[in-house]
């Protein structure tokens, strides 16, 4: 301890130069926060090759007064500095925000600095003679002073704000400062001079590690989602002209073909001559980021064409290059979904201003839901109730009709039923929405009594739910009218869980009048078991079973011989999707009781349907 050792100063010179080369090789965002850290590093460098020089250089060859003078300065001035960049550190990391506290950080610090520089003049620590001879006959120094004062500040932040910062990050860090403590100690009793530059270094690692180190991704060498969106950040502050391009692999990361696809990565890495980050941002979804000017299209796609014939990879790629309208790299992310749900397999696509209009447009509609459903109010302008009337035919008439759903918006118009139900299906907008247009049904019922029936959409996940009955008869409870002049038109699922749920449900809304569609019969999922089991009162034979029995005798045959078996078995059959004369007339030998299609009249505002009547 009493001896110096340049060993150590010149490993943590290295070992410095290594901690900057990997926060630089692993992303990591230029907060304040990080400038502080690669400031202290930097500090702790020069503090470092100082006291090599002081000690191999000029104690040991020659001696000046001045020379010496300097060494020390450059030794002593970068540690302090490091002792004030790290209280600014944890401030930032606390969130204090304080700036009479960043005022009293560099103000002590500039006293600090100026009582080191006179040290030697005041002889307050230690003096260097002219001959550049160094006597310390004291172990109180600036150095040490400033080092006390300041680690007794970062404790009181520290363990002050434990709410802020996770307390194992506190505890961690207080541990590393107690050893650090230590070897200053027990080096300052053997007046010793190699440990201090470690002693400050092993903070500096012990931050990295718990808050700089941006870990790849070990299969594959990627970096998250919070890097890109950090990085990217930067370029669109930048106004730099980049070519985004995003790859999603189905199945990529499953533990089956993890070896495979990483062996196929890496293949597709040096193929496309890629030296930049790779940001995977969802399991199966990457992001490369090219400048402009070193982007080939056509390199990418060929790669990935030769990678999917030998290791049979899907994907699907989107090429973009900088879009004003996105402000973040989220807007990216959002859009990237929005483009692949618009996609085959195996496929490219340079996205052009009609995809990002309509992505636009698509995040316009689902703020729009958003507010609807908010807003919760039953009589909302833009969801508009339009309905297509149905023929009776023993009545020969229209005696009822289905209620479908339209939205108005000020910014695009009417927006039809394909373009936002999906999306309200999967943001749980949909029962909200079905809601709406039962409520302006019973409006217009109310006001039109010779309508006998008009049927409203329901899906099965709505009918699972606990409230779906008090939901329905407390809106059409707000009108004077009969709950049998309500019909629910339900869709078979594929799975249809929860059947007795949904049987209990069917049976208790039968009991206060209403009647049952079963909707799209025909359309793949249709299970004669399970429709025999729910107590229906009509079955909609889809649009596909019109054209498929008009194919040939035998497909007619087919399609007669299921309706006869649910008419005999109590149902009613209504046949939707005519078209034409022809359409009817084979409807009506099937047994139809109702028909419904374009023949007879598009959907129309529900205000309109009185001339039907």
């Amino acid at each position: 301890m009493g001896d110096y050792s340049f060993v150590l100063d010149a490993a943590v010179l290295v070992a410095c130069i290594v901690l900057i080369i990997l926060s630089k090789a692993t992303y990591t965002k230029k907060t304040n926060r990080y400038k502080y850290f690669l400031s202290s590093i930097i500090s702790l460098m020069i503090a470092a090759s100082a006291n090599v020089f002081y000690h191999v250089c000029v104690n040991e060859s020659f001696k000046n007064g001045v020379i010496v003078y300097i060494a020390k300065m450059a030794y002593y001035i970068p540690l302090i500095t490091v002792l004030a960049l790290f209280n600014l550190y944890v401030a930032d990391l606390i969130e204090l925000g304080s700036k009479a506290f960043e005022r009293f950080v560099l103000g002590s610090y500039s006293v600090f600095i100026l009582l080191t520089m006179i040290e030697p003049i005041t002889t307050f620590g230690y003096n260097i003679d002219k001959e550049g001879n160094v006597d310390s006959p004291y172990y109180i120094t600036v150095f040490a002073a400033a080092y006390v004062m300041y680690l007794i500040i970062l404790a009181i932040n520290l363990y002050g704000h434990k709410n802020i910062v996770v307390k194992r990050i506190v505890n961690s860090v207080a541990i590393v400062f107690t050893i650090s403590i230590i070897i200053i100690l027990i080096q300052a009793i053997f007046k010793g001079d190699s440990f201090t530059c470690f002693a400050f270094f092993l903070p500096i690692l012990a931050v990295f590690v718990l808050l700089h180190s941006n870990s790849y991704d070990v299969d594959f060498g990627t970096l998250d989602f919070n890097a890109f969106v950090s990085y990217f950040g930067e370029i669109l502050q930048k106004k730099e002209e980049v070519v985004v391009v995003n790859i999603y692999v189905e199945n990529f990361t499953t533990d089956m073909y993890i070896k495979k696809n990483k062996i196929a990565f890496q293949k597709f890495i040096n193929d496309i001559k890629y030296n930049n980050f790779v940001f995977k941002i969802t399991e199966d979804r990457m992001i490369f980021i090219y400048k402009k000017s070193e982007f080939d299209a056509e390199r990418i796609m060929n790669c990935f064409n030769k990678l999917h014939e030998e290791y049979q990879l899907d994907q699907k790629t989107v090429f973009t290059t900088n879009i004003e309208m996105f402000k973040s790299a989220y807007d990216y992310q959002n859009f990237y979904e929005f483009i692949e749900t618009r996609m085959k397999y195996n496929t490219y696509r340079m996205c052009n201003e009609q995809d990002i209009y309509a992505y636009i447009n698509n995040q316009y509609i689902k703020q729009e839901l958003n507010d609807i459903v908010e807003r919760g109010d039953l009589n909302d302008k833009r969801i508009l109730a339009y309905c297509q009337p149905v023929l009776d035919i023993a009545k020969n008439r229209y005696t009822s009709a289905e209620a479908l759903m339209r939205l108005k918006l000020d910014k695009i118009g009417l927006v039809y039923p394909d373009v936002f139900i999906p999306m309200a299906e999967e943001f749980k907008y949909i029962h909200k929405l079905s809601l709406i247009i039962l409520n302006k049904v019973c409006a217009y019922i109310s006001e039109n009594p010779k309508i006998e029936r008009i049927s409203v959409n329901f899906s099965i996940d709505e009918l699972k739910d606990s409230k779906f009955c008090d939901d329905i008869t407390s809106v059409i409870s707000r009108y004077d009218i009969d709950y049998g002049k309500i019909a629910i038109e339900i869709t078979e699922s594929r799975t249809l869980d929860d059947f007795v749920i949904i049987k209990d449900r069917i049976i208790a809304l039968k009991k206060l009048g209403f009647k049952f569609y079963l909707d799209d019969f025909g359309t793949g999922y249709s299970n004669f078991e399970r429709i025999m089991g729910l107590p229906i009162d009509i079955i909609k034979f889809d649009r596909s079973l019109v054209i498929f029995a008009k194919g040939n005798n035998e497909s007619k045959y087919m399609i007669s011989n299921f309706a006869d078996i649910f008419k005999r078995l109590g149902y009613d059959i209504l046949f939707e999707g005519i078209e034409d004369e022809t359409d009817e007339e084979m409807c009506r030998k099937m047994k139809a009781d109702y028909l419904q299609g374009y023949k007879y009249s598009k959907p129309i505002p529900i205000e309109e349907l009185n001339r039907f009547l």
